[in-house]
């Protein structure tokens, strides 16, 4: 829904903070797999690759929680500038209509 409503500007924000929680997600499942093999008594080889797959999940959640409002800033900033941008096109194309239509 609040996609549809949005602008394209608007919609790479959402579409980074969806990221970011899916980053979380992801991690609290690998998680919840490494101590469910640890119980288990698995295959120290798996355990290594999920760990490692875990940091790698943590690392990029941490990026996308520390650039997102940066990233959200300089969209909202540029989609400010296009909507300044197109009222005054709008305003020079009325000021001309009205010169040549007195």
């Amino acid at each position: 829904m609040i996609e549809i409503q949005s602008t394209a500007n608007e919609r790479e924000v959402w579409e980074a903070l969806n990221d970011l929680i899916i980053e979380r997600a992801e991690a609290i499942m690998y998680e919840g797999g490494i101590q469910a093999l640890e119980l288990l008594k698995a295959d120290k080889k798996a355990i290594k690759v999920l760990q490692k797959n875990l940091k790698e999940e943590k690392s990029f959640g941490d990026w996308l929680e520390k650039n997102n409002p940066r990233i959200a800033k300089k969209l909202m900033k540029k989609q400010l500038i296009e909507k300044q941008k197109e009222k005054k096109e709008a305003t020079t194309t009325a000021t001309e209509t009205a010169a040549v239509y007195p």
